[in-house]
């Protein structure tokens, strides 16, 4: 049997009928959408509609055993990084992102080598003018010389093999003598899909 071109036209004028809100009733389209956009951007989204409310910020990670402010002073013969704080990341309930802010500066003058960064089990951050291997997950340098703001995001990879993962919040001041790097009120925020 041959399709008439009413039935054409039928399917058609039907197809169009489809809203974006049928298809976000479904149940996959708002999380494929949060997936593709940056944390700030996903968190928008799920404000639009109760249909899109597919990810959640929690509450500051580790209030109580994260380290909010160091600052450190390396000799002149110190050029790697240094292990500030362990950043436990329960995995049971699918993350989307992992923001951290704080502010930062080094030490006001001269060279800027500064940097703080997050690094996955079994990597390490790089030293003074090394590149960054795949184990650096977000990082930034140099440090400014001024006290500035500084949000770092990254997404756990997905093909981790365990449900708890524990990343390096790692810190590097430079080396060559007279450098420093300090962090203030640091905070980490996890974005999770609900």
């Amino acid at each position: 049997m041959a399709a008439t071109l009413q039935d054409h036209d039928d399917v058609v004028e039907e197809a169009a009928t489809v809203s974006f809100e049928d298809m976000l009733q479904q149940g996959w389209l708002a999380p494929l959408i949060a997936a593709w956009l940056p944390a700030e951007d996903a968190l928008r989204f799920a404000t639009a509609s109760h249909l899109c409310r597919v990810v959640s910020l929690e509450s500051p990670v580790g209030e109580w055993h994260l380290e909010r402010e160091r600052s450190w002073r390396n000799d002149s013969s110190r050029y790697s990084a240094h292990e500030w704080q362990p950043l436990a990341i329960d995995r049971q309930h699918t993350v989307h992102s992992v923001v951290l802010k704080c502010r930062w500066h080094d030490q006001g003058w001269g060279n800027r080598k500064g940097m703080l960064s997050v690094v996955a089990p079994g990597g390490a951050a790089p030293n003074d003018y090394a590149a960054w291997s795949p184990h650096v997950l977000c990082g930034q340098e140099p440090a400014p010389h001024n006290e500035e703001p500084l949000t770092l995001r990254f997404r756990p990879p997905a093909n981790a093999r365990e449900p708890n993962a524990t990343y390096m919040i790692c810190a590097r001041a430079g080396g060559g003598g007279g450098h420093s790097l300090t962090v203030k009120a640091l905070r980490v925020r996890i974005l999770r899909y609900v």
